[in-house]
């Protein structure tokens, strides 16, 4: 069995690796020589790669930030957040509802052991979260209806991430309570704005749970 120290030495090197393309790729399409398609494809799978990555560090107790500074790699690391938040930003159309899965990579053998597999990605939960307050601020025309569903949706792609129970137990818990006030919910406008503040932290501490930043 691997040491601690081995799998940290062996999953820096995979984070530097996973920074470095994300750079060189962000590199070659500014310079016209990747075409959209193919940089979004690739773009995609890194950022995954990355996430998941910062994911299983979290839940092993290992902070990536001590993994990023020991490696003396923080400049090319903090380019490459800065690519990802500027292409958030931009709000770039990226389809990232499943992840590309390379069964001979590295990091699978790394994290064989982890069960970290993540058939969803965060703009998923990010979009279900932005719907859900949405619809609960503006009043949805189709009755309460729309709000259960749209509660029932978000579970849903919270429960494809592994680690997120105490998210997902938060939303089902507002889930369950607002399934006890339908009456409410269809015609008290503050009900409706507590909720969303509710459901506002709890998207709040989703964020931070996948946050990068140093």
């Amino acid at each position: 069995m691997k040491s601690k120290s081995t799998i940290i030495v062996e999953l820096q090197s995979e984070i530097y690796a996973l920074i470095s393309t994300i750079n060189k790729l962000y590199e070659q399409y500014q310079k016209g020589r990747l075409n959209i398609d193919f940089f979004q494809k690739a773009y995609k799978t890194s950022m995954q790669d990355l996430i998941r990555l910062n994911l299983y560090l979290r839940k092993k107790g290992i902070k990536l930030t001590k993994i990023v500074k020991e490696g003396n790699f923080i400049k090319d690391y903090n380019r490459a957040i800065q690519i990802m938040n500027t292409f958030s930003n931009r709000n770039l159309q990226i389809n990232l509802e499943m992840p590309y899965y390379r069964k001979n990579s590295r990091y699978n053998k790394i994290l064989e052991n982890s069960a970290l597999y993540l058939p969803g990605i965060t703009s998923e939960i990010t979009s279900s979260f932005i719907t859900l307050m949405d619809a609960l601020k503006l009043g949805s025309p189709t009755g309460s209806d729309y709000i259960i569903n749209m509660f029932s949706s978000l579970e849903h792609h919270i429960r494809k991430f592994p680690g997120l129970d105490v998210i997902y137990k938060k939303i089902n818990k507002l889930h369950n309570h607002t399934l006890k006030n339908l009456t409410s919910l269809q015609q008290n406008s503050n009900y409706r704005e507590g909720l969303v503040d509710h459901i506002y932290n709890v998207f709040k501490e989703f964020q931070t749970m996948l946050n990068l930043e140093i």
